[in-house]
């Protein structure tokens, strides 16, 4: 096996110079290693000690030698050591080619990021390179061959691609915000900005883009702005300003200016504040007031003595955002326990500021504190000014202070990377789409696929698509309703339903905005939408739940009179009338309770018998309770609770459960006409004479309430033994005897 001797040709220990010195070179035109000539030994050793990936082609046939590092470039195509580089890069040759020839003419070349399709791992795909093609040469000046040093850059391309669209992306979404933002380079020509900025300023983008800020902007040179941003230009640190600005014409805002630096040079986002800035103005003026208005505010409003620089005041709100209380916050030396809060790396720059406002300046200036109830850290934004008194001597400073650690958390959030954007998008559901009119191309998210009924990257997202999807009974009008929108440059707003390919039908409420040429053209669209499926069904919901209690509120005296009319004779007393008629009204209750938790539930047979006799104080002791799990609907869940409690009761007065008896409560399910049945027994068996009085409403229920309302049939007997009753009815739906038919009132 060949080896590789550092102090010999081809003087490298590498996997490469192994294979070129066992090759079989006499069946390629180079022929045998040893007949070689000096030029090639040379340029072959050059080439495989390279550190870069680089690749020696020699002669007329292209013959191709190269090292390990060429190797990751060839991917997986088969060996070609020793092959012609025409043949190796065959389904390149197009491009390469002429680049070949003017190697061999003598000319070198260098190209970055060249496209090109090769044919690696099994099939074409689409590859970036950057190489440079140096021709090797004898000593009489004549072109033997050239090396090919080469790196592949197809990740960094596509990198680059990537990046575009996501900019594209987040430009989207800072158009959407408040406020707007300007990317500047570092000599302060203006880059970029957002719609925003534009409508603000008043002038078009392309007379504004391409210039120097100052230009632009003059009144804004030579001032606080100016320093902000060549700070955070030259620095490389972020920086926040409120500053006043004043366009020709009579416009003017006070404006609050953040800046970061970017690669560029400084991103600059600003909102207009003036309306904030006039709120501290009127503070100023009216700070002996505070007190006054100071509990209502959501804000902490304070006042400090400027020269001892102690708290004299603080509004309920200091509560809430510093977790200390106020009595606690103003004793002692609360200057000092303040600014124990603030966190040790703020705390030099904060007593900075609070020296400018003992010496008359107006400040807004954030830092941060650590709640000492539990221990969380807060940034807070404070806008403090001195008090004059009326010889012009700064006796106090007031301040408003703001809890901003949800504002700085969302700054944090938009300086993310798209991955957190995406993700926070997907976890809140939102179904994006950005569709591109002019290209015909459309992206959805993860999410849009998802409420459509298409798996993630399943089809090309198109109109066609969404379309598609769309019920054909809101098809028209949401396809009207988008036409309609992007004429009329209106927000497209439309809730619609989707059918997705199980049947399973879902309520998407969509929102969207058109983007325009300048001729007012459609160029762009950009729009998310969620789910109301739930909220639909909610709504359903409760109109049915509405519905079905005005029923039943309505028909319950109707009931209720039915009940009353059956219980009105054959009682001794008025007492005895009104324990048997709260009875049956307590065992009607009882049913509703379970049918009323959801329209349409079905009752359970034993829990209606183990209710009954749980009301009457009964146990399993006294009684034999079986039978197979059975649901009853609404009718005759009511019609059989009413039975048992008669029969409860006549037992406990009469029968085994007060004589000490025995009692079997049974049913069981059958198949009859090609319906399911079921027959509920109740036997008693006694110990002594049984009461045989007069028949009752009990008898009535099971005899002919249980035919007429149930379609079923019923018998009720007593003899000297005791107790027998029998109910047999079919298991099918049938709505509650509380909303009857017109013509089946309760009697």
């Amino acid at each position: 096996m060949p080896t590789t001797d550092p102090n010999c040709w081809p003087y490298v220990q590498s996997a490469m110079a192994k294979q070129i010195l066992a090759h079989d070179w006499e069946a390629t035109p180079l022929g045998a290693i040893e007949t070689w000539s000096s030029d090639l030994k040379t340029a072959v050793a050059n080439t495989v000690g390279s550190a870069f990936p680089s690749a020696l082609i020699w002669g007329p046939d292209f013959v191709t030698i190269y090292n390990d590092g060429f190797v990751q470039i060839l991917g997986q195509k088969p060996s070609p050591l020793g092959l012609s580089f025409r043949e190796i890069w065959s389904e390149a040759w197009d491009e390469i080619g002429p680049i070949v020839e003017r190697a061999f003419a003598g000319r070198a070349t260098f190209i970055e990021d060249f496209p090109l399709v090769v044919h690696r791992a099994g099939e074409d795909e689409q590859a970036y390179f950057t190489f440079a093609y140096s021709p090797v040469r004898n000593a009489a000046g004549e072109v033997l061959g050239f090396v090919d040093t080469v790196y592949e850059t197809t990740e960094k391309v596509l990198g680059q691609q990537r990046l575009v669209i996501s900019e594209e992306r987040l430009r989207s979404v800072l158009d959407s915000m408040g406020g707007g933002f300007a990317i500047l380079d570092r000599d302060f020509t203006l880059l970029d900005i957002d719609e925003e900025t534009i409508r603000l300023d008043g002038r078009l983008r392309s007379e504004v883009v391409g210039r120097s800020y100052w230009d632009l902007f003059p009144g804004t040179k030579h001032s606080e702005l100016d320093d902000l941003l060549r700070q955070t230009a030259i620095e490389r640190r972020p920086g926040r300003l409120d500053f006043y600005y004043a366009w020709p014409g009579g416009k003017d805002r006070w404006l609050e200016a953040r800046t970061y630096p970017v690669p560029e040079g400084v991103a600059m986002f600003w909102r207009d504040v003036s309306e904030r800035r006039r709120a501290e103005y009127e503070v100023r003026e009216l700070a002996e007031r505070l007190s006054q208005f100071g509990e209502a505010s959501q804000d902490l409003l304070w006042i400090r003595d400027a020269e001892t620089l102690q708290w004299t005041y603080l509004t309920s709100a200091f509560e809430t955002i510093y977790g200390l209380s106020r009595s606690e916050a103003l004793s002692g030396d609360n200057y000092r326990s303040w600014m124990d809060l603030i966190v040790p790396e703020d705390r030099a720059r904060v007593r900075d500021y609070v020296q400018q406002l003992r010496a008359g300046e107006h400040l807004t200036f954030e830092y941060r504190i650590r709640r000492p109830s539990d221990g969380e850290v807060r940034w807070l934004r404070n806008t403090d000014f001195p008090i004059e008194d009326a010889s012009g001597r700064v006796t106090l400073i007031g301040g408003i202070g703001e809890d901003v650690t949800e504002e700085r958390a969302a700054q944090q959030r938009l300086a993310d990377s798209e991955e957190r954007l995406r993700t926070a998008i997907e976890v809140g559901r939102l179904g994006l789409w950005d569709w591109d009119i002019l290209e015909e191309k459309v992206h959805w998210s993860d999410e849009h696929f998802r409420m459509e009924g298409y798996a993630v990257g399943e089809i090309e997202p198109s109109y066609e698509a969404w379309a598609r999807r769309l019920h054909p009974d809101d098809r028209e009008r949401a396809e009207n309703t988008l036409r309609r929108a992007m004429a009329e440059h209106e927000p497209f707003v439309c809730e619609f339903r989707v059918a997705h390919p199980d049947g399973s039908i879902h309520w998407l409420s969509a929102r969207g905005e058109f983007a325009y040429d300048h001729e007012g053209r459609p160029t762009r669209m950009i729009g998310a939408m969620i789910e109301t499926t739930q909220a639909r069904r909610l709504e359903e919901r409760q109109r049915l739940l509405l519905a079905e209690l005005q029923h039943r509120v309505r028909n319950l005296i109707a009931m209720i009179q039915a009940l009353v009319k059956s219980t009105s004779t054959g009682y001794d007393t008025v007492a005895e009338y009104v324990d048997h008629l709260v009875g049956r009204l307590q065992a009607l209750g009882r049913t509703q309770v379970v049918l009323t938790l959801r329209p349409g539930s079905r009752a359970d047979l034993e829990d209606l018998v183990r209710d009954e006799l749980l009301a009457h104080e009964a146990t399993d002791r006294e009684v034999g309770i079986s039978g197979p799990p059975t649901f009853l609907s609404p009718k005759a869940a009511e019609i059989v609770t009413l039975a048992l409690h008669e029969l409860t009761t006549n037992s406990i007065k009469y029968g085994a459960l007060g004589s000490g008896g025995e009692l079997s409560i049974a049913w069981s399910k059958w198949d009859q006409d090609q319906q399911h049945w079921t027959t509920l027994t109740w036997e008693e068996r006694v110990k002594g004479p049984i009461h045989v009085g007069r028949r009752g409403f009990g008898a009535e229920l099971i005899e002919l309430r249980v035919p007429y309302e149930l379609n079923g049939e019923g018998k009720f007997s007593v003899d000297a033994n005791g107790v027998l009753a029998r109910i047999s009815f079919p298991l099918e739906d049938i709505g509650s005897i509380l909303e009857p038919a017109p013509e089946h009132q309760p009697t």
